[in-house]
């Protein structure tokens, strides 16, 4: 079908020359390669932020471990306060910022029409969410009730 054609495609460029129309076309492809790449990796990025806070309080409770005073009865009277609050508050962004990761995923899958490229980041991302939820299921040591307290 030549380009003059009444049925012919063209979605970017009504009046763009024939040779043109592939190459547009093309172009439009990449641009959405990269916007479902870019929410792709946004999504790794919220999800692993929102894991943030078990890092920080695996550190808080090392560091009051290793402070050499005794470990204290309840974490508000650590002698690291400002660690405290700055895990608390990785905390609570932690629902947030998960809720973020499936939303980009779901948009990178919207843009892409395809799971199949959203596969692997959806298993990594909810793999990440996972671990936080199970810690604060499962708390390992008592860590996360006596952060709580």
């Amino acid at each position: 079908m030549r380009c003059s054609e009444p049925g012919h495609r063209a979605v970017l460029a009504i009046h763009a020359p024939c040779g043109r129309v592939a190459e547009l076309g093309s172009l439009a492809r990449i641009a959405i390669l990269m916007k479902t790449t870019i929410l792709r990796w946004s999504s790794v990025t919220a999800a692993a932020l929102s894991a943030t806070w078990v890092m920080l309080l695996t550190a808080l409770v090392l560091r009051c471990k290793s402070s050499g005073l005794t470990f204290p009865v309840l974490a508000k009277f650590s002698p690291f306060h400002e660690y405290l609050m700055l895990t608390d508050r990785w905390l609570r962004l932690f629902p947030f910022l998960a809720l973020v990761a499936v939303v980009l995923i779901c948009a990178a899958w919207y843009w892409e029409r395809s799971f199949r490229s959203v596969r692997a980041v959806a298993i990594a991302s909810a793999a990440i969410v996972l671990l936080s939820l199970l810690v604060i299921l499962l708390n390992p040591g008592g860590y996360f009730s006596w952060f709580l307290s």
